[in-house]
């Protein structure tokens, strides 16, 4: 092939490429006007959110369900309110929780088809519009709340096998949301570690310098915590070593999903006895997987049906199974934990963000 050739060959690749990107860009602007998709709304830079004052607003999703909070300048936290998620939501995050035959979310499997989607403006996937419903009512209850219009939030998620960090963060800019971060949280956390904060728990003091917030981090005793997720659709345990409430990671090894323990599934088994049996097998399954076996010091309880006196008792009898003496349950507010930690990000993001970095108007 001569290099004229060639050069032409390139050229008409490059044509077709533009072209299918063009395609693909007024064929999304369609299926908007069909569905209902809509493009990334702008934020309005005068909202609250644009600056250090502003109230720090947290969403919490869970498997049938989100929940809000909003931190005040003053420190003080208010509970939002809780949105039921839709059949088609629920349906998504059983599917996410499946763990898949090989990896979906980067850094370990590169989405072509997805990002081509980001790329041309459309939605990376259907699962990032249903997420994006629920984020777009829960923003609408807390502006009825705050009585003005928000421009960014922190949204806390469950930890589920298929359920990518970058699709959160699609989905809040699809709800007209910049997804918040800083320099010590920089992506949206993980529930665990928002419940932690929700609690007072792992949280530094002078988080706007962040030398002596590492300091104060380095300063806080570890804990061997487990997370009790008890909700009417599903259970999802997880049991780590907790120090900063940021400082979260974990595997499948101390990670559970399991959707035939919630409360609302009671009456699939031939009578209660059995059910709670069940439960109780698996609050014992992460305890038991442990190499080294070490007592749990403290167990963070979240989710909508986590204050049911039945579960409490089993979950108690369950831990004295395991060890001599029961540990500190952190009970104070298990429906909007998560959500309170979420938003004590968001105004810590904010702060921190106004203080310490130019942000563009496209931004802001």
């Amino acid at each position: 092939m001569t290099f004229h050739m060639r050069r032409a060959t390139i050229c008409v690749v490059a044509i077709i490429l533009l072209s299918s990107l063009f395609v693909l860009s007024f064929h999304g602007s369609f299926v908007y006007k069909l569905s209902g998709w809509r493009a990334i709304p702008q934020p309005n830079k005068n909202a609250p959110g644009a600056s250090m004052t502003a109230p720090g607003v947290g969403f919490d999703l869970t498997t049938s369900y989100g929940t809000a909070a909003i931190r005040h300048q003053n420190g003080s936290l208010d509970v939002v309110g809780k949105v039921d998620a839709d059949e088609e939501y629920e349906k998504m995050m059983r599917r996410l929780s499946i763990p898949p035959k090989r990896p979906t979310c980067p850094p370990y499997a590169w989405r072509t088809w997805p990002e081509i989607r980001r790329l041309v403006g459309l939605p990376a996937s259907s699962d990032v519009v249903r997420l994006a419903k629920l984020l777009t009512s829960l923003r609408s209850l807390a502006e009825s709340q705050l009585g003005a219009p928000i421009i960014s939030a922190v949204t806390s998620y469950p930890k589920l096998p298929a359920l990518c960090k970058e699709d959160i963060d699609d989905a809040l800019r699809r709800a007209g949301l910049i997804p918040l971060t800083s320099r010590t949280q920089v992506y949206q956390p993980h529930s665990m570690s928002a419940a932690y904060a929700g609690y007072s728990l792992g949280l530094c003091q002078h988080y706007l310098d962040l030398s002596r917030c590492r300091i104060e981090e380095g300063a806080m005793s570890v804990y061997e915590t487990l997370q009790v997720s008890f909700t009417g659709g599903a259970m999802i345990n997880e049991l780590l070593l907790m120090r900063g409430a940021l400082d979260s990671y974990s595997s499948n090894l101390n990670h559970l999903v399991d959707y035939e323990s919630g409360l609302e599934h009671a009456d699939r088994y031939s009578d209660p006895e059995a059910y709670w049996q069940h439960v109780q097998v698996r609050l014992l399954e992460l305890p038991l997987r442990r190499l080294q076996k070490t007592e749990i010091d403290q167990i963070l309880l979240l989710g909508d049906s986590a204050l049911n006196s039945t579960f409490r008792k089993v979950l108690e009898d369950t831990i004295l199974k395991l060890q001599s003496d029961l540990p500190k349950i952190q009970d104070g507010d298990p429906l909007y934990a998560a959500a309170k930690g979420a938003a004590e990000f968001a105004k810590r993001a904010q702060e921190d963000r106004t203080k310490w970095y130019t942000t563009s108007s496209s931004d802001l």
